[in-house]
């Protein structure tokens, strides 16, 4: 089930473009920083257990809603599992931003390529020749396929529907709040559990395209 699941996901990524656009974490970021603004400065809200806090709800409603379902009636489970998914999967397509990418590139409208290039990973190189530029994009393909796709499907073999939106949720505090971790003992402990979360399918990762 868990493969299918996987299966279906990903052919809903590709056949259905419009689900780029219902993949908003807005909800989840001004939840964040609600309760960031009532009890941040406070001991519990300043590092780990504050992470542990803001996430825990979501977390927790979507395992309930996967158990009852499940329990109710096990083709109702799969459908929320393969929505789970589909939901935490990009949020932007990759494919589609490559071949962006490739075709400005490929007509030498450069400045749009490298506008094209934000979209993959807020790609900020500034080189001149063509090979380093070609080199950084590359290398901000790889991070973003892991951020994309490998860690959410990694973390759903493991944890099901839970285990996708966990990850999707470390991205987006990390995505967040990175510039804030010499600032924040939150921010801090955002991108330290985003990195052990990414730990283990970053290096099947790489492997896999070694």
């Amino acid at each position: 089930m868990v493969f299918l699941a996987i299966v279906f996901s990903l052919v809903m990524e590709q056949a259905w473009p419009a689900l780029v656009e219902l993949r908003s974490f807005t909800w989840f970021e001004a939840y964040v920083d609600r309760l960031y603004r009532k009890w941040g400065k406070a001991r519990i809200g300043s590092g780990p257990f504050g992470v542990i806090a803001v996430l825990v709800v979501p977390l927790l409603v979507v395992g309930l809603v996967q158990f009852f379902l499940s329990a109710l009636l096990g083709i109702l489970g799969f459908i929320f599992a393969v929505f789970v998914l589909s939901f935490c999967l990009g949020p932007r397509n990759l494919d589609s931003d490559v071949r962006a990418f490739l075709n400005d590139w490929e007509q030498g409208d450069v400045q749009r390529a490298r506008q094209d290039a934000r979209h993959i990973r807020d790609f900020t190189n500034q080189a001149s020749s063509a090979q380093s530029v070609i080199r950084g994009v590359i290398e901000d393909i790889l991070v973003a396929a892991h951020e994309r796709w490998f860690g959410v499907i990694f973390w759903f073999v493991i944890l099901g529907p839970i285990g996708a939106l966990w990850y999707r949720l470390a991205c987006v505090l990390r995505a967040g709040r990175e510039q804030q971790v010499g600032e924040s003992a939150f921010a801090a402990a955002a991108v330290t559990m985003h990195d052990i979360l990414a730990w283990i399918p970053a290096r099947l990762t790489v492997l896999g395209y070694a």
